[in-house]
């Protein structure tokens, strides 16, 4: 499932930034950092002045509205890319997908056997969630973060096209 989550920030120096990034998350590992992240909002606000007559009360609006939001149509999107299948067969969903440049074949088709093998968790690996789980979990097991970041990017495109 998905969480919601925000970071908030505040530089003591003159010229840093006070900031809120918002945004929904799958999940986040012991080090803090966090995956799946998707619909990200972000204010920021520079320290000069008096950061009550610019807009801070807005900001404190909008965070509440954010945190009270229905999540619905998240939801929704995520029943719909678990049931809905890309194609018939293995072949015909990797053609597909790297026919929409969503990574190379060698990607795929490890991101197709990570699913198959994790069905009961992903369902069918033919459908737009299980293809998009499997290169999700190639991307966890990556240890370099440009393309921990690469395959992660393909997971979205693929949840895109559905």
């Amino acid at each position: 499932g998905l969480s919601k989550g925000f970071f908030v920030w505040n530089g003591e120096v003159y010229g840093v930034s006070f900031g809120i990034l918002a945004f929904t998350y799958k999940w986040t590992c012991g080090n803090h950092n966090v995956y799946g992240v998707r619909d990200m909002i972000k204010c920021t606000f520079r320290h000069v002045g008096d950061i009550e007559g610019r807009g801070w009360k807005d900001v404190q609006v909008q965070i509440k509205s954010y945190s009270e939001a229905s999540v619905k149509g998240i939801e929704e999107g995520i029943k719909r890319a678990q049931t809905k299948e890309i194609a018939g067969t293995k072949e015909d969903v990797l053609d597909f997908l790297f026919s929409k440049k969503i990574g190379t074949q060698k990607m795929l088709k490890s991101a197709y056997e990570t699913a198959e093998i994790n069905t009961e968790e992903y369902g069918s690996p033919r459908s737009y969630w299980g293809m998009s789980q499997g290169l999700t979990e190639l991307s966890q097991n990556e240890p370099y973060t440009s393309e921990r970041v690469r395959l992660d990017k393909a997971a979205g495109k693929i949840l895109e096209l559905c």
